[in-house]
Parts: C-alpha cells; structure tokens; sequence
C-alpha cells in the first residue's frame, strides 16, 4: 500500500489533500483520493498500454 499527500491548483485556486492507493491481486490499483476540507473519491484504475507494448 501506498500512502501520499498531493498539493497543486484547480483554475487558480490552491488545493492538497492525500489517498493512498494499493495493487489488487487482479493486478488493477485500487484507491482513494480526499481533497482537504472536501470531497473523497475513490478509483480502481489499470495499465494504458501503449500500441507498440502489446
């Protein structure tokens, strides 16, 4: 498992917040995302592999 914060801007205004995130057996990660002082989110997400990588 992996745990991270994250600082940034949306349309000019500053944002941070953390998630963590874990590979599932399946190989897919699976996750979290919380902006501070606002929405979570989760996500499952997978490998975009690339034309010449198949």
């Amino acid at each position: 498992m992996v745990h991270f914060d994250f600082y940034g801007s949306d349309e000019g205004m500053e944002i941070s917040g953390d998630g963590f995130a874990e590979l599932r057996e399946d190989g897919l990660i699976e996750g979290e995302i919380s902006f501070r002082d606002g929405d979570e989110s989760t996500f499952v997400a997978c490998r975009w592999w690339a034309e010449d990588e198949r």
